[in-house]
C-alpha cells in the first residue's frame, strides 16, 4: 500500500511539472522588425495572449533612450517627442503623460525586464502584425519603402510645393515634376476655366500642411502620365526611423 502511494505521488508530481503555468506557452516565438529577426538573451514570452520581449532589445531596436529607476521599478523610454513609462507588475502605463491600461504588465523573467511588444512598438509609431503560422510578431517601422508590385517604379523625392488638394510639385533628382495623386480627387482651386469650388481651399490647405517640403515615396502608375503630362503616383510620406 505504501509503495502504491509513492508511485501515485510521483505520477502526480510528473503531471504537475509537465503542465505549463496558466497564461504561459513554451512554444518559441520570434520577433522581426522590417523583416529582420531580433535576437534576445531571454526569449519572448506569451502571457495571457500578449507577447512580451526584453525591454532593452526592443528599445534599442527603435533607437529609444531608456532610464531605469530601481527604487520605483519604473522604466522610462524616450524617442523624439514620445515618452513611455512602465512600472513592473503594474497594468497602468503612460504615453506622453496620458494613462494607458495594459492587458499584461511589464514583468521580470530570469532577471530581465520584459515589456508588451505591441504597446511599445505602436507607441513608437510602428505597425504590429501576428503570424500565427510561424508564431512571429512582425513589426514594421516607418521610414521603409511602401509595398509595391513588380511592374511599378518607386521614387523618393521632396515636395517643393502644393498646387491644390490632389496635385503637388516634387523634385526628382534635380528635375521638377508635377504629380497627380492617385486615389485623391479634391474640389478645384486653380482650374483655368472653372471657379474655385466649395471646400477646395480647405483641401489645398490640408495637402500643404501635410506634404509641403516633406520627403515622400512615389509609386508610379502603370500608365505613367495623365493627358496633361503630369506623373500619376501614389504618395507616401517618408518618416526616418
Amino acid at each position: 500500500m505504501f509503495k502504491k502511494s509513492i508511485i501515485l505521488l510521483l505520477i502526480v508530481f510528473s503531471v504537475v511539472f509537465l503542465i505549463p503555468l496558466p497564461g504561459f506557452t513554451s512554444t518559441p516565438v520570434s520577433v522581426t522588425i522590417n523583416e529582420v529577426p531580433l535576437s534576445f538573451d531571454v526569449p519572448p514570452t506569451i502571457i495571457k495572449g500578449r507577447t512580451l520581449v526584453p525591454l532593452r532589445a526592443i528599445f534599442e531596436a527603435f533607437g529609444a533612450t531608456m532610464v531605469w529607476d530601481g527604487e520605483t521599478r519604473t522604466v522610462t523610454a524616450t524617442k523624439g517627442q514620445q515618452t513611455i513609462i512602465l512600472t513592473i507588475d503594474s497594468k497602468e502605463a503612460s504615453k506622453n503623460q496620458q494613462k494607458i491600461y495594459l492587458d499584461v504588465p511589464a514583468t521580470i523573467i530570469k532577471g530581465r525586464t520584459l515589456v508588451p511588444t505591441r504597446f511599445i512598438a505602436e507607441s513608437l509609431g510602428a505597425v504590429v502584425d501576428w503570424d500565427g503560422t510561424t508564431r512571429t510578431v512582425k513589426i514594421t517601422k516607418e521610414g521603409v519603402s511602401p509595398p509595391v508590385g513588380e511592374q511599378v517604379e518607386v521614387l523618393r523625392s521632396v515636395v517643393t510645393s502644393v498646387v491644390d488638394g490632389d496635385t503637388i510639385k516634387v523634385n526628382i533628382n534635380g528635375t521638377s515634376e508635377t504629380i497627380r495623386i492617385i486615389g485623391v480627387d479634391t474640389p478645384e482651386t486653380v482650374h483655368p476655366s472653372k471657379p474655385v469650388e466649395l471646400f477646395g481651399p480647405e483641401a489645398s490647405a490640408f495637402a500643404k500642411n501635410h506634404l509641403e517640403n516633406k520627403q515622400v515615396w512615389l509609386e508610379l502608375d502603370v500608365d505613367e502620365r495623365c493627358r496633361f503630362g503630369r506623373l500619376l503616383a501614389y504618395v507616401w510620406i517618408y518618416k526616418p526611423v
